[in-house]
């Protein structure tokens, strides 16, 4: 796995074993889909794992990053991962359950221009975190969730405030775009 483009162009990242990461292409094309929208964004990585996505993100212009992962497993290769990209400064890693996070982020009142989520297949948990997400409030008006799933876990139309965009297909792989009204 590497970083596409910007600040870590090129850069290979730590990969935890057992893991099913967001692929490269799926990546570029998800960071197509959102084009200029990362500029200066305040991003958040739920099911976080290498980091991948986030640390594309920062690359690609994010101001700073929160990385949630619970795996302890995943949690050596995420670390080495931010260390080599954005360090301490703009990165921020929650060792939590993304569900868990998602609340004390509301509680401390933080928000997001930028939210990604990739949580394991065959758990239904794509939908209820993007229902998590809608009811704490912590994606700014305007801002972008992007969920990655499975080809069969149905995701809605709308949910509140967050209205579906696009979906786009990657073998088994779906990427749902919604957008905060």
């Amino acid at each position: 796995m590497r970083i596409a483009t910007g600040k870590l162009k090129g850069r290979r990242l730590a990969r935890p074993a057992a893991s099913r990461p967001t692929s490269d292409k799926v990546r570029q094309a998800i960071f197509n889909i959102l084009g200029a929208v990362v500029e200066g964004a305040e991003a958040l990585e739920l099911f976080a794992g290498s980091g991948a996505v986030g640390l594309e993100a920062w690359s690609r212009g994010a101001r700073r990053v929160t990385f949630v992962e619970a795996d302890h497993a995943a949690l050596a290769a995420l670390r080495r991962n931010i260390a080599t990209g954005p360090g301490e400064a703009q990165a921020e890693l929650l060792i939590q359950d993304a569900f868990a996070a998602v609340r004390r982020l509301q509680r401390a009142g933080r928000r997001f221009d930028l939210i990604f989520l990739d949580p394991p297949y065959r758990r239904g948990w794509a939908k209820k975190c993007l229902l998590a997400v809608e009811a704490c409030g912590i994606l700014r008006p305007a801002g972008w969730l992007v969920a990655e799933h499975e080809e069969h876990e149905e995701m809605p139309e709308a949910a509140g405030a967050l209205q579906r965009r696009s979906v786009h297909r990657y073998g088994h792989t779906r990427v749902s775009c919604y957008q905060a009204r």
